[in-house]
């Protein structure tokens, strides 16, 4: 089943208020069916040819739209847990630089790389839960929050965990280790650890930044040093709201913060 409307302004339909109860600026829209559960994650290539939904009902399907019907069906599902890895919700999906590849990060500490058209190629390398230096642990101990690719190193990937670290990883060797950690902290002073809610980097990949469980957001240099954030901002006072999703415009250079609360 598929609908849509008109570029008149959602205000201007009777029954819009409820279908688009925050006023988003919306042309056009069409269903997309096929999931049985709620969509928790999805993401688009950089071209907007193909997007990739991932749902509580553990399925990926991918829709090509250049090659879709007026059924508006996807061209193909599959199943990344399976009985070998179990039921995992899914955080993040994440497409490359290039649309060759992406990476699909579930309730789990060990996210899966795929190739564009679906096929499994390897699963990151899982560090050891049991060591209590993170730095000497070869991949994440705790749930992976977030991903994303960088732009100007296609083969480099960044993750950000519950561990309360951030990883660089290099595609080719994403089974052996991760090739760089950044620790982060609810403090300069104190120093204390904070679990990672989302990670990213900057457009221009000058920064990369990571949103934490308690409300802060913290930036680095890309090219280090990764010691310490070269900035910290306490965005939520109150340290009770997570960070869900972050990202960085060029310019002007600005935070911006919305909340969305349903009536």
């Amino acid at each position: 089943e598929a609908s849509s409307s008109s570029s008149t302004p959602p205000s201007a339909h009777g029954d819009s208020a409820a279908s688009n109860p925050h006023s988003l600026p919306i042309a056009k829209h069409a269903k997309l069916r096929g999931h049985q559960k709620v969509v928790c994650a999805l993401a688009l290539d950089r071209k907007g040819a193909r997007l990739i939904t991932g749902s509580w009902d553990h399925t990926l399907r991918f829709w090509d739209f250049a090659g879709m019907t007026t059924t508006l069906q996807s061209f193909r599902e599959i199943d990344p847990t399976g009985e070998y890895y179990g039921a995992y919700t899914y955080n993040q999906i994440a497409w490359s630089s290039t649309g060759e590849l992406f990476a699909l990060c579930r309730a789990h500490a060990q996210p899966l790389l795929y190739d564009r058209e679906g096929s499994e190629i390897c699963e990151f390398c899982k560090g050891d839960q049991y060591v209590t230096e993170q730095a000497n642990t070869k991949g994440h101990t705790a749930e992976v929050t977030g991903c994303e690719w960088s732009r100007v190193q296609p083969d480099v990937v960044l993750t950000g965990a519950k561990d309360s670290t951030l990883r660089l990883w290099n595609a080719e060797r994403l089974m052996k280790r991760n090739t760089t950690i950044i620790k982060t902290a609810q403090g300069i002073a104190r120093w204390r650890r904070a679990m990672v809610s989302c990670c990213g980097f900057s457009p221009d990949c000058s920064l990369l930044y990571a949103g934490c469980h308690e409300g802060s957001v913290m930036l680095w240099p890309y090219d280090g040093p990764f010691t310490k954030p070269a900035q910290h901002l306490k965005v939520a006072r109150d340290g009770s709201s997570s960070i869900r999703f972050l990202f960085l415009s060029p310019l002007p250079p600005r935070i911006c913060q919305w909340k969305i609360r349903c009536p």
